[in-house]
């Protein structure tokens, strides 16, 4: 399960276990200003 928080000035994002709900991965980005660009590279991140 992948969590996204976009918010005006930094985006998260974690990956939670779906059975233990323990975190697997987690990032953090700037926003800049730009809510749809920090959600597509934090999927990008996710990704690689």
């Amino acid at each position: 399960m992948i969590g996204l928080d976009i918010g005006s000035t930094g985006s998260k994002a974690v990956l939670l276990d779906a059975v233990t709900r323990q975190p697997l991965w987690e990032a953090y980005l700037r926003t800049n200003g730009s809510p749809v660009g920090a959600a597509q590279d934090l999927v990008r991140l996710f990704l690689a």
